[in-house]
């Protein structure tokens, strides 16, 4: 329950960061919300997921928020963690 409302928290930032800085890339936002997606249906906290991808609470809930970009290597330690494959797809 509280992923949940700290993602509504990174809902709400990332609105008021699009009114005055304007707004976070699609493809990071279609991300983060592919990250939360598949920690939810794991019935994973935002915490075990840094955990298990060595990074901190901090770096998934930005990464869910469409604040960051991740790079390659921390997409294949996230999709580890996710028990996920990682496809990169050119479009």
């Amino acid at each position: 329950m509280a992923d949940r409302s700290r993602a509504g928290s990174a809902e709400r930032r990332s609105r008021r960061k699009c009114r005055s800085d304007g707004c976070p890339d699609r493809d990071s936002l279609a991300f983060g919300q592919a990250l939360y997606d598949r920690r939810t249906a794991l019935g994973l906290s935002q915490t075990e997921v840094a955990r298990r991808a060595a990074m901190s609470q901090r770096q998934i809930s930005r990464i869910e928020a469409g604040d960051t970009v991740p790079t390659l290597p921390l997409l294949e330690r996230l999709a580890e963690a996710l028990e996920s494959e990682l496809a990169i797809h050119d479009e």
